[in-house]
């Protein structure tokens, strides 16, 4: 990182101690006491003039003016002493957004910065900091702040936007009630948990994507050489670098293998390592038998970038979702093949489900569930009927009564 930038952060960091300490010099602390009936006519007259200065309605001027209206428009994150808890709070937030999944240079995070390290030397001048300036970081405050929370609620891009096959409704924008919960938040957490899903799902995806880049910054993993199928009892060179693999993801303790280092056993593939396999199995939705065959090396040699990279997706998708799916319901992880049944935030019951391929998509649906019906006729899609059974057909004419299909004409 450049000095230059680094020390910038230092300054902002200084200067936002400074706004806040009760014991600030005389001048500083005049030049934020603002007139508070001229700052609300500031901020005011910010919002609902055009360029030209013409006043324009308040459903024209947008949220924003609908939220200071309804707080008289005084100043929400700034006071007479500075920048208000919440405001400090707010700038935390932003530089911690790629804890949510967020990329931080979305948000203008540099420029309030900078407008702040201004306003602070200018503080220091006779002329104080004008209400015009004061209204101005104000609304720039609340602006990034309906857009941060936007992007943590809705996600950043829209799911038909992606070209996934995505149906069902999606949670409405209840922004009013965010942005005030915003305003009286004193910590970045609290920021972050007015907008964000308040799911055990995503709450889970967080702390992954926490795991997985400490992973990354230590070096990540190096993969593991394409052998035979690796399993209890075996020695080999490749199970050193397994154990190592599954010290990396947290499947198998550190200390398993400080003792196998000791007692010259580390390419011995033993009751430890076929339980950390199991579980790590469990965790991906592979066959949980213990053994490293192909599709369990496969999931293993995955780079932990690309894991990173499949947990901000999925935190994407799940702010897609419907925040509330009631006390009951049933749940399809399509990349499992597995439908669980839900019950008071409890799995009480799981199943096998087909699902689709890569170049032909399960769908991804929301909604509610009124009747359930039992061993129903399968209707053949025309899709699959086309591309599947068809090819089947014209290589063997007894394919359609051998896999009892009945054939109705229109």
């Amino acid at each position: 990182m450049p000095k230059n930038i680094r020390l910038s952060h230092i300054l902002v960091m200084v200067l936002l101690h400074i706004l806040c300490l009760p014991t600030a010099s005389k001048a500083l602390e005049t030049s934020w006491v603002l007139e508070s009936k001229a700052l609300q006519e500031q901020i005011q007259r910010l919002l609902i003039e055009t360029d030209a200065c013409r006043p324009v309605s308040l459903e024209a001027a947008g949220p924003l003016a609908t939220f200071y209206a309804e707080r008289d428009f005084t100043a929400a994150w700034v006071d007479a002493a500075g920048l208000k808890p919440s405001a400090q709070a707010f700038l935390v937030a932003l530089r911690n957004a790629h804890k949510e999944g967020l990329d931080p240079g979305d948000y203008p995070l540099g420029a309030m910065e900078n407008e702040l390290a201004e306003l602070f030397y200018q503080a220091g001048s006779p002329e104080g900091i004008s209400t015009v300036q004061a209204a101005a970081l104000d609304i720039g405050f609340s602006q990034t702040a309906l857009r941060f929370g936007h992007d943590l609620a809705l996600g950043r891009i829209s799911p038909e936007k992606t070209g996934q096959s995505w149906f069902g409704p999606r949670h409405s924008e209840h922004w009013q009630p965010r942005l005030d919960r915003m305003v009286t938040a004193t910590t970045a957490d609290a920021i972050a948990a007015t907008a964000a899903p308040a799911q055990p799902g995503y709450a889970d995806l967080r702390r992954a994507l926490e795991r997985y880049r400490t992973i990354a910054a230590a070096g990540g993993w190096s993969p593991i050489p394409q052998e035979r199928i690796l399993k209890q009892g075996m020695r080999t060179g490749a199970i050193i670098q397994l154990r190592y693999r599954l010290e990396k993801s947290g499947d198998l303790h550190p200390e398993i293998n400080r003792i196998a280092a000791n007692s010259m056993t580390l390419n011995q593939f033993d009751t430890a390592v076929a339980r950390a396999v199991t579980a790590f199995q469990t965790r991906h939705g592979l066959k949980p038998d213990g053994k490293v065959g192909k599709q369990t090396l496969s999931a293993l040699n995955v780079p932990v970038e690309a894991r990173i990279n499949t947990l901000l997706a999925n935190m994407e998708r799940r702010r897609w979702a419907p925040r509330d799916l009631g006390t009951h319901y049933l749940r399809v992880n399509i990349p499992a093949f597995e439908l669980e049944a839900v019950s008071a935030g409890q799995v009480v019951k799981t199943m096998r489900v087909v699902v689709g391929r890569p170049k032909r998509p399960t769908p991804v649906l929301s909604g509610q569930m009124t009747y359930l019906e039992l061993n129903p006729y399968w209707h053949v899609p025309p899709s699959i009927a086309r591309k599947d059974i068809l090819p089947k057909v014209l290589g063997d004419l007894d394919y359609l009564f051998q896999q009892g299909f009945r054939v109705f004409s229109d």
